[in-house]
């Protein structure tokens, strides 16, 4: 993607969707489910992710590799936080 069309997501919108991965599934079944489906066009960014930790650490390791590639998956990401987002 070209420099000057790039805009980072902010630090505040990542840790949002780390809340909202790690809350908004009550069952690890129901949330790995949601990912390996909403994250279906790029499946190798939960590959080794550990389903059977905490919430928390499935969210943190998720959140870290949007981050570390972000120039990759950022639509990913945002589509993830747009959908979050209008869960209720």
């Amino acid at each position: 993607m070209a420099q000057s069309n790039y805009k980072r997501i902010s630090a505040t919108a990542y840790q949002a969707l780390r809340e909202a991965v790690s809350r908004v599934f009550w069952y690890k079944p129901t949330l790995e489910t949601y990912l390996r489906t909403a994250l279906r066009d790029h499946p190798e960014l939960l590959v080794g992710i550990n389903f059977k930790a905490k919430k928390r650490e499935i969210a943190d390791e998720l959140v870290d590799r949007l981050i570390q590639d972000e120039h990759r998956y950022q639509q990913a990401a945002i589509q993830l936080m747009v959908e979050l987002a209008s869960m209720t």
